[in-house]
Order: structure tokens, then sequence, then C-alpha cells
């Protein structure tokens, strides 16, 4: 539907085997997402594949969250999240992935123990920021890499633990909502017209959220019926007023 009014999506395809999740990958081209037809959190969520054993690997992992699974052109860029709220865009977060940075003598291992040290990370949902968790999917990511938790990266390397941005899985969150470009606040109010919801959380890949949709390779990645709001109440960078917006909408 978005795509017949003029709004950037990419192009899926839900499937239920893994020939099918094969097929559907070659027919758009790599690289693809594959994922959960349904799920929160990145559950089940593989970014990034690049040939169809990587597919077969994915459709397993999301088929484990339920019976149909998506395969998704994937779309470099940022994730943002754009909150909708009675209509009109409230706060917009530019989410990060989980990542280190190095300083040429502690391991990746000893950072992540050093970024989790922070006292606004905690058990998911509880704290502001999650504990980021050295898991296997983790470690997959850091051995494309040539990497592991015992790597010492050099000084100033940024090093990526995760293909998502979600807060749940690390990932951190910076309120950007004064440099939404006026197409792309138009394109968020849109969708939540064309939902009917009072309120929900828009995730939109793009390179810069400051350009209009019309101008870079984008899309809307996802539409959350029940939108998580760590992304927009915090430590100073966010964008605390969202949730009073919010609250007076439910309970004016």
């Amino acid at each position: 539907r978005l795509r017949r009014i003029g709004l950037p999506a990419p192009l899926n395809r839900v499937v239920g085997t893994i020939r099918q999740a094969v097929r559907a990958a070659n027919g758009m081209g790599y690289p693809v997402v594959v994922k959960p037809e349904a799920g929160t959190n990145a559950q089940g969520v593989t970014a990034g594949i690049e040939d169809e054993s990587g597919v077969a690997a994915a459709f397993e992992v999301a088929r484990a969250q339920g019976r149909r699974v998506i395969v998704e052109e994937h779309i470099e860029g940022h994730d943002y999240r754009m909150f909708v709220v009675g209509g009109r865009l409230v706060a917009t977060a530019r989410r990060d992935p989980a990542h280190v940075v190095g300083d040429g003598r502690a391991t990746i291992r000893q950072l992540i123990e050093r970024t989790n040290a922070d006292p606004r990370r905690g058990a998911k949902f509880l704290n502001a920021l999650s504990t980021i968790e050295l898991d296997e999917a983790m470690l997959g990511l850091l051995g494309k890499s040539r990497l592991d938790g015992d790597s010492v990266p050099a000084a100033g390397t940024h090093v990526a633990l995760r293909r998502t941005a979600n807060l749940s899985t690390g990932g951190t969150a910076v309120d950007v909502s004064d440099e939404v470009h006026p197409d792309n606040l138009w394109m968020a109010e849109t969708v939540a017209a064309m939902s009917g919801l009072d309120i929900i959380g828009i995730d939109f890949l793009s390179p810069d959220i400051a350009r209009p949709f019309s101008a870079v390779r984008c899309g809307i990645n996802e539409i959350n019926i029940r939108p998580g709001l760590r992304p927009h109440f915090g430590p100073p960078g966010h964008q605390p007023d969202a949730i009073e917006i919010m609250l007076d909408e439910v309970m004016p």
C-alpha cells in the first residue's frame, strides 16, 4: 500500500519454506533481510545477508519465532524511530546499533564490560539502555571481520556489535526531532493517518533524516502499534516532552 501511493518501502515477500525464501532473495537481489512476519525487539531478524546459504540459515532463525517469514531487500542507512501521536509527529530518534570504540589496549570483551558499567544500562525495559550481551549472534558478526571477544581494536576503531539498532539489544538513541525534513514529516503523518491508530512508531531507514525521502534510497521498515518509549525518554539529548504529549492524548 505504501508504494502504491508513492511512499518508500522495501520490496518484500512472505514465504513459508527455505526454497521460497531463496527464490525471493534471488529475485530481488542481495543483500536481503530475513525476519519473522510478526515479532518484537529484533528477535529472529538477520540483516545484510549476501548469499543463498545465509538465507537458508536465517530462515530457520526467523521460523523459530513464527510460521511465516519475510524476505526483504536490505536498505543501508540510519535507523530512525518516528513517534506519531494523534496524527502529529512529536519526536524522532536516531537509533544506533550496539558498538564499542577501541583504545588500542582493551579487548572487545573488556570494552563491552566498560560500556555496561554505564549506570543507565541494565535489564531490558527496566533501564534507559540495555546491557550488551556477547552472544553467538554477536560473535558471528565479529567473525565476519576476523574478530572475536579477545581481539584488541586499534585506538579510535569503531566496532559494530549488532546489525540491528534496537535498544533492547544494546543500541543507543539520540533525538533528531529538529532535523526532520518537512517531506519526511508529511510521510510519517500520512502513514499514521493510513493506519487509523492514535499512537504509532514508524521505523524509517535513511542515510539522512534531513533529506527528503524522494531524494535518497530509503524505506519505511516497520510500523509499530505498540512502540517502545525509551528512544524518546531519558537523559539529555532525548525528547521527554513526547511522553507527556502521548499521555495527554490518552488521558486528556
